[in-house]
């Protein structure tokens, strides 16, 4: 990712969308990564690989109970905006209300960042997850605030829509940055 944008949370954030944190020079935990545009994830290079290797037909966690699908746990998260991935991550949302993300930026550049989350109704949740921002040469120009909406596909499937604010140090709302964002359960290897 390039210092010169965001890293407002490392990639994800919206590096990790990407597109999302392209304030032009700013850049900061959980921001967008790239310079002035933005910056796809090159899924060919097996280094950004991010899945733990698993297979459907693997055994299931049998703590789980056969109630309604919960966005707690562990994923694997997926960001796009525009039809173009712009961000990878594993996410945890925690019972208590509380969620933590580790995006592909690297780790130099701030790639976890935290959250809470509410759920909605049976199948809905909102992420609210505020992350700084800075410029290259690591003052403070503000805050970038990532709104996320997921919807349950199955319990160990979701989807859903983002949309990052960027704010600068007075208060004043700057660029909006949207996208859409997958995600699969990380199950236990046994």
């Amino acid at each position: 990712m390039n210092k010169s944008i965001s890293q407002t949370c490392g990639g994800l954030a919206y590096g990790a969308v990407a597109a999302l944190f392209m304030f032009g020079t700013t850049a900061g935990a959980c921001s967008l990564p790239g310079g002035t545009g933005l910056r796809p994830v090159n899924f060919a290079d097996p280094s950004v690989r991010l899945g733990l290797p698993h297979t459907e037909a693997e055994a299931r966690p049998t703590d789980r109970g056969n109630g309604p699908a919960s966005v707690e746990g562990l994923w694997q998260v997926t960001y796009s905006s525009s039809g173009a991935v712009v961000d990878m991550a594993f996410e945890v949302f925690h019972s208590d209300g509380t969620e933590m993300l580790n995006d592909i930026t690297p780790p130099a550049e701030g790639n976890v960042c935290l959250g809470v989350w509410v759920q909605m109704d049976a199948k809905t949740y909102r992420l609210n997850h505020p992350s700084w921002a800075f410029d290259a040469n690591g003052n403070l120009t503000g805050t970038a605030i990532f709104d996320v909406t997921i919807v349950m596909g199955s319990a160990d499937t979701f989807s859903g829509t983002y949309s990052l604010t960027y704010y600068d140090t007075h208060g004043t709302k700057g660029m909006v940055y949207t996208g859409t964002l997958t995600a699969t359960r990380v199950l236990p290897n046994y």
